[in-house]
């Protein structure tokens, strides 16, 4: 599976260090439906469009990187793109690695878009705020996170991860609290292979910004656009590694992607965290027994919110018809195609 770095720094534990991670296709274009894109359509999270036109601009925007001895950079394709098309693209890489970067450094399960947060009355904060992170997310244990995101694709400008840490770190509390960690999360789209500067700084000492958000409707707006899309489409209750999903089929000009989400989730949504916290678990245990199947091999990610996206071209071209995907036959699968 390609890799990518992440660089931590300021965390004073493990996480401090320089960390190689496998990152598939999949687990891309999962990132990329779940953080979202700042078009028209995403504006509006009741919008049915949003899932098509995530996955199909996920699958465009990935053309753009390719794999070389094993690990992630950015194409030649990318260089003939015009400026402004290069901004647009730097700006969602930044947005979907620093999704996986806090996954595995932070673990945090959920993130989203703080703009849009605002915008849907999410969350609140001082009007006249301007600097403040981009993302908001919590993890397992309901601790929020925030992040800012920038993604680079010639070089980082003097000042850049000075002003990311400030920006992050401007938040001082959420709900009272103070969040566990304000990162700036810098992604080098020009170093081989691709490498995600994480960086947790302490506060500045400036007048903090507070936050207002309830986490029922942080949940109900994450899961919106993947719920409302299930709703909508021809979706099937489908078994994969002894789970509930609903997956639905996302036809990308010809070519099919099937996402869901586990069906405990999408019934109650607002209550993802307690659904999450034994998935997980069970997940895990699945896992070892196997010896740590690698869903990569089979087209496949599964993301520790519940949310599925699937490649595999049997299945894909096979759906709605078959009823299970079975551990056995994810390996079976898998040796096939190494036989």
């Amino acid at each position: 599976m390609p890799n990518l770095i992440i660089q931590g720094n300021a965390y004073n534990d493990w996480r401090d260090g320089t960390h190689t991670i496998n990152v598939s296709r999949q687990d891309l274009i999962r990132a990329m439906i779940t953080v979202g894109y700042r078009n028209r359509v995403d504006l509006h999270s009741e919008d049915l469009r949003i899932i098509g036109v995530r996955t199909l601009m996920s699958r465009l925007t990935i053309s753009l990187l390719e794999v070389q001895d094993n690990t992630w950079v950015l194409s030649d394709s990318y260089r003939k793109l015009i400026q402004s098309e290069k901004a647009s693209i730097s700006y969602w890489f930044g947005m979907a690695f620093t999704k996986i970067a806090s996954e595995w450094l932070l673990n945090v399960e959920w993130l989203a878009d703080v703009e849009k947060l605002k915008d849907d009355g999410i969350l609140t904060t001082d009007p006249n705020s301007k600097e403040r992170g981009d993302l908001a997310g919590f993890d397992g244990q309901g601790k929020w996170h925030v992040l800012e995101a920038k993604g680079r694709s010639r070089s980082i400008e003097t000042g850049l991860i000075l002003k990311a840490k400030r920006q992050a770190g401007r938040i001082t509390n959420i709900n009272n609290t103070p969040p566990k960690t304000t990162s700036a999360s810098i992604v080098s789209l020009f170093s081989k292979p691709i490498k995600i500067h994480m960086d947790d700084p302490p506060p500045d000492g400036q007048n903090g910004i507070s936050w207002k958000v309830k986490e029922s409707d942080y949940l109900k707006y994450y899961y919106s656009p993947i719920v409302n899309y299930l709703d909508n489409t021809d979706s099937r209750k489908k078994k994969i590694l002894g789970f509930d999903f609903d997956v639905s089929m996302v036809d990308c000009c010809g070519q099919g992607v099937l996402v869901g989400l586990l069906s405990s989730i999408k019934d109650k949504p607002t209550k993802a965290r307690a659904k999450t916290i034994a998935w997980i678990g069970d997940l895990y245990n699945i896992n070892e027994q196997n010896n740590a199947i690698d869903l990569s091999k089979f087209g496949m990610s599964i993301g520790m919110d519940g949310i599925i996206v699937i490649e595999n071209k049997e299945y894909v071209e096979g759906f709605p018809k078959w009823r299970e995907i079975t551990k056995n036959k994810i390996l079976k699968s898998i040796k096939s195609k190494t036989a």
